[in-house]
């Protein structure tokens, strides 16, 4: 479905690049930063902000700065507003792994126990994420979670990554020395 998106907003432009746009915030690709690069939505940052700085939103924003600043954007269709409250779930996942869950429903305006557990079962469905629900404590305990577009804690990331290498190269280190001393023998 990627790359059909990706011919629609290569090969479209003005009003039905935007209608282009409203279809991929309304699908269910998450990751979609790389929209950003084409020319064409390029040129909307000047000619059509809005759709742009909606388009930013999915990519890098969340539910919480849309409620906040509502009129930088697009009206978002009830389908928009729930896949941006699903990514706001998993930005919000990818950091803390433990919820609760009527902290969340507040967070994320979600008035009902039905439309949260709607919320779990999309998100999983996806496979966006891994959850397991915990309805007695009203938690909510995430297992595993797919990133967005932009990785909040890249330097972290790196770190953790350098020190993961560092201590392969020990290893392998080790094994060698292991490795001559047994031939040795």
């Amino acid at each position: 479905m990627s790359q059909t998106f990706d011919n629609l907003i290569n090969s479209n432009k003005g009003k039905d690049l935007l209608n282009v746009i409203e279809n991929l915030l309304e699908s269910n690709i998450l990751n979609i930063s790389q929209y950003l690069q084409f020319p064409n939505v390029k040129d909307l940052e000047k000619s059509d902000p809005k759709h742009y700085n909606t388009l930013v939103l999915f990519s890098q924003g969340d539910y919480i700065q849309y409620s906040k600043k509502s009129s930088s954007y697009i009206t978002l269709s009830s389908k928009m507003q729930w896949k941006l409250k699903m990514i706001t779930f998993l930005q919000i996942a990818s950091r803390t792994k433990f919820f609760n869950i009527d902290s969340l429903q507040e967070l994320l305006d979600i008035k009902s126990d039905i439309e949260i557990n709607k919320l779990f079962y999309d998100i999983s469905s996806e496979k966006w994420a891994k959850l397991k629900v915990n309805i007695q404590n009203n938690t909510v305990k995430i297992l595993e979670v797919k990133s967005r577009d932009n990785v909040d804690n890249l330097d972290e990331v790196l770190l953790k990554l350098e020190k993961w290498l560092g201590k392969i190269e020990n290893v392998e280190d080790f094994l060698n020395k292991e490795s001559k001393s047994l031939s040795s023998l």
